[in-house]
């Protein structure tokens, strides 16, 4: 067993894929999950500095357990090296070992915050009889990410897992098929510093002929909330091996939102909802259709179902504050009927009774983004699933007690629900569905303003 993981280890030196950029107080890390040195191994780094200043850091060195491994780089000894790389300039440093055989992975740990640098691997095996050297640079950090992967014959996908943090993370995998749907799950946790080396087939049971591609996420074994780690996949064709692809994958929520609702879909929500669309900026071109499975719907009303059925998807830790039941089920009670207009000033609640009226503007979100938030808004699609709730409270009988505030969050008006299901969305949410850290900061944000400008009484 254990020639069969150094075998898996060394196929996966040959070429090395990603490097995530993990950001850490006052320094950034570019962690390289495949390192192997020694055997007839080579390995060098390389950093360019594509800064506006001068770049200073270390280089460190760790075996597959997460202890320091021992080793030469250049002329110097030892388990961590400093660079030092000026404006535009490039150091390179050639990774050997007295003896035996290193496989681990490498950190380069800059000591400036506004780091930009570019790192890269390249490798050479002189068994191979080839003199060619294989670089790669490395990639952009990300909480998950997503590549195709096979596994039928000897076409094998193998990934090596790096997890950086402190603490161990729960490595949570999602192989889906060719058409996007999920076919097998699988998790596994990495304990703190470790490097682990597995081919797919391994890391789920009986997993047969596979194509498509695989989600992987780090998070906290504990609180699920999301942790940075590091991947490489490969693909080990009858000892060829292919590089493959790795990008961010995107959160579930916003995978979910980019859709088209099923007839079956719409006709629920129409059912429960009755959303009427009175004004609507991109009518006259139909982005879903029944030959998708989905009926005639304008962007704008794609967004509305959507939106919909993601508050119907959503999971709590905790109940809502003040209702036992699932925020869609609690709004399904609450309201008859959405109105989307764009003859009134604001939206409000009821015309007519228990149906609520939501202004149509180009700058509300609605029309600005088909995601869940938008990073450079700070706000999306969540901001309307926020609105039909705060206008649902009014028509469960709750008015503004304060002029357009309420006297207090005690009350649970409008206000109040709007402060507690933003801190919900941001603290009690599924964050495997919600994934991207900057949509729980979004909600956390949206919550702390509601608490501070929305109430009379502090």
């Amino acid at each position: 067993m254990r020639r069969r993981l150094v075998r898996i280890s060394l196929l996966l030196t040959i070429l090395v894929l990603s490097a995530s950029l993990i950001s850490a107080a006052g320094a950034k890390r570019y962690v390289l999950p495949q390192v192997v040195a020694g055997q007839g191994y080579v390995c060098y780094i390389d950093i360019v500095n594509n800064g506006e200043s001068q770049d200073t850091g270390t280089i460190n060195f760790f075996q597959s357990n997460g202890t320091q491994a021992f080793l030469l780089l250049n002329t110097d000894v030892g388990t961590a090296f400093p660079y030092n790389v000026v404006r535009a300039a490039s150091y390179s440093g050639r990774a050997t070992v007295p003896s035996g055989i290193m496989i681990g992975y490498a950190i380069v740990e800059s000591s400036n915050p506004n780091s930009n640098l570019s790192i890269s691997l390249r490798y050479h095996y002189s068994g191979s009889g080839s003199a060619t050297m294989l670089s790669v640079p490395g990639s952009v950090p990300a909480n998950a990410v997503v590549f195709p992967a096979v596994s039928e014959g000897d076409q094998q996908t193998a990934i090596a897992f790096v997890n950086p943090n402190a603490s161990s993370v729960k490595v949570l995998l999602e192989l889906r098929d060719m058409a996007g749907a999920t076919h097998r799950t699988a998790n596994f946790t990495l304990f703190s510093k470790e490097h682990r080396p597995k081919y797919l087939k391994e890391l789920i049971y009986r997993l047969g002929t596979f194509h498509g591609s695989v989600v992987v996420r780090f998070v906290d074994p504990v609180t699920s909330a999301n942790l940075e780690g590091s991947v490489l996949p490969i693909l080990d064709q009858n000892q060829l091996l292919a590089s493959v692809p790795v990008a961010p994958a995107t959160p579930p929520v916003d995978q979910m939102l980019a859709r088209c609702p099923s007839s079956a879909e719409v006709a629920s929500i129409k059912a429960d909802f009755n959303p009427s669309f009175e004004a609507d900026p991109t009518s006259g071109k139909y982005v879903c259709t029944p030959a998708q499975g989905s009926v005639n719907l304008t962007e704008m009303q794609r967004r509305v179902y959507q939106t919909l059925l993601t508050v119907k998807s959503l999971q709590f830790a905790q109940p809502l504050p003040w209702t036992s039941k699932s925020l869609y089920s609690w709004l399904n009670d609450s309201l008859v009927g959405i109105r989307f207009r764009d003859n009134i000033t604001y939206s409000y609640c009821c015309d007519p009774a228990n149906t609520i009226n939501v202004k149509v503007a180009s700058n509300s979100y609605l029309m600005m983004t088909s995601r869940w938030v938008e990073p450079e808004l700070s706000g999306g699609l969540m901001d309307l699933a926020v609105l039909f709730a705060h206008e649902a409270r009014h028509a469960n009988g709750y008015p503004h007690t304060c002029g357009s505030n309420d006297n207090t969050i005690a009350e649970m008006g409008a206000w109040a629900i709007q402060y507690y299901l933003t801190l919900w969305l941001s603290q009690e949410v599924d964050k495997i569905f919600v994934s991207d850290p900057s949509y729980l900061t979004a909600a956390k944000n949206h919550s702390d303003m509601i608490k501070n400008a929305s109430f009379c009484v502090k």
